[in-house]
């Protein structure tokens, strides 16, 4: 069965996702790899739902969220880093909240948190240019 409100999420955010890879070049093959596998078994699960997908797309959001800790764990400290590990925590929770409460708001919410946290990193955490620190 379909979800189509995860669905469209999905779709919008992972178009956001992918506009800010192409902006930002220089992003890590191996993060740029993870977002994009994100990205394509989030819409495999969401538009597809079955077993197989509903699997696959959790373990790849498990690995892109790990790659996200290790990112930002090992860049510089700074306040981004603070900001974006407390985006990722905050859509996680979100994503346990959707699934206890059964309300596909807080799945749209955790795609968004998580956008805004991608974004601010292939922006600045990643970008040599951008990240005075680097």
């Amino acid at each position: 069965m379909t979800n189509l409100r995860c669905l469209k999420s999905a779709l919008v955010f992972g178009y956001f996702h992918m506009l800010a890879l192409v902006l930002w070049p220089h992003t890590p093959h191996v993060f740029a790899v993870s977002i994009t596998s994100a990205i394509f078994t989030s819409i495999w699960n969401h538009g597809f739902t079955s077993e197989v997908a509903k699997w696959a797309d959790r373990v790849m959001i498990g690995v892109a969220a790990t790659l996200d800790m290790h990112y930002m764990l090992v860049l510089p400290y700074s306040y981004v880093n603070s900001a974006c590990m407390g985006l990722t925590w905050f859509a996680i929770m979100m994503y346990f909240m959707a699934k206890c409460a059964r309300n596909d708001r807080f799945h749209v919410l955790s795609h968004f948190l998580q956008t805004v946290c991608h974004v601010i990193m292939i922006g600045f955490l990643l970008n040599p240019v951008g990240n005075p620190e680097k």
